[in-house]
């Protein structure tokens, strides 16, 4: 598949996303989804999330990333897997469980 691929564009574009956040520690992850404490002078770094709203928001955006893969494996495929009615279902199954704008464009 080209480079100039949508879909692979998309694709680039989530993994880039996660690798800035999750990877690197950018300023907005550090500051917006980790949680810090002060204690006894001292900064602590609670690296796991304690929340149940952030563990489902990353767990929805890594079902997103890969359904994403699976429509890049299914293009090279020629469509093996969109030709299937049982994947269509069970596409159809995670993607109502994720949130509409992972996938802008699985229905299309």
């Amino acid at each position: 598949m080209p480079v100039e691929h949508p879909l692979v564009h998309q694709l680039m574009d989530s993994w880039g996303i996660i690798s800035d956040l999750a990877v690197h520690f950018t300023p907005e992850y550090l500051h917006a989804v980790l949680q810090w404490e002060e204690r006894d002078g001292k900064m602590l770094l609670h690296y796991f999330a304690r929340d149940q709203k952030t563990i489902e928001d990353a767990i929805t955006e890594l079902i997103g990333t890969h359904m994403l893969m699976l429509r890049v494996l299914d293009d090279c495929m020629d469509q093996a897997f969109s030709n299937s009615p049982a994947w269509l279902k069970l596409r159809d199954q995670l993607q109502a469980s994720v949130k509409p704008s992972v996938d802008k464009t699985d229905q299309e």
